[in-house]
């Protein structure tokens, strides 16, 4: 049997079931560790079969597995309930396929899976730190992710799904395509810069930027008139 993988990285609150209605300060925790069948909900919506969920800025303290109902666990880890935290939300057909967890910080969490026929697959949550955060806090996080890259053997295929918190530009002639693939939005600020060299040092692609869309299926952050894309699926070219 072989199992295709489609990654979706969810922000997932109780008042919506979309990325772009999240705003950080209008009351939209995520709280869907309370609810799981919002997670489930979003999941219906994208595809029909099964696949790993990434999910950020979860702020449930700890480093635990557990079952959230209708044959789904979320593998998670934080430090802080009030900040942070990643997690990943399996389906039964891949529970039993993990073959090793790496909890790197709590907003760097990994999950390597054996998967028949096909070959080690790594899935990756990030979640980089705001613009607001310290210039300590931001090389950390960096310098981890660089870590745990570097852990895994470079002909091993990755999946990233991140909230890296950075403008990447609509296009980027300064890396190779393979790197940018051209179909970004916005202006490249400092924080994209990291991006792409982060992706280029690593023979990484932004796959969000390889495909033609509309503006309004490029945006992954809106809040009070502003819309960005913030949050990327890397993965290997």
């Amino acid at each position: 049997m072989i199992i295709i993988i489609i990654i979706s990285f969810l922000v997932v609150s109780d008042k919506g079931d979309s990325i772009n209605n999240y705003c950080p300060g209008d009351g939209m925790d995520l709280m869907w560790l309370a609810n799981p069948n919002l997670v489930l909900k979003m999941r219906s919506h994208v595809a029909q079969w099964s696949y790993p969920d990434g999910l950020r800025e979860t702020k449930w303290k700890g480093s635990k597995s557990k079952d959230i109902g209708n044959d789904y666990q979320v593998i998670y880890h934080g430090t802080d309930n009030k900040r942070n935290g990643v997690a990943i939300v399996l389906d039964n057909n891949f529970k039993a396929r993990i073959i090793n967890i790496t909890r790197k910080s709590d907003r760097l969490i990994a999950i390597k899976l054996a998967l028949d026929d096909q070959q080690i697959t790594n899935i990756i949550s990030a979640y980089a730190p705001q613009s607001g955060c310290t210039d300590v806090e931001k090389s950390d996080f960096w310098d981890d992710f660089d870590d745990l890259i570097r852990s895994i053997p470079i002909n091993k295929y990755k999946i990233i799904g991140g909230d890296l918190n950075g403008h990447v530009g609509v296009s980027n002639t300064a890396y190779e395509k393979t790197v940018h693939g051209g179909y970004g939005m916005g202006e490249v600020n400092k924080q994209g810069e990291t991006i792409l060299d982060f992706a280029a040092r690593h023979s990484l692609s932004l796959i969000n930027t390889n495909f033609q869309k509309k503006l309004e299926h490029l945006i992954t952050y809106k809040c009070a008139g502003k819309v960005s894309q913030i949050d990327f699926i890397v993965s290997v070219r």
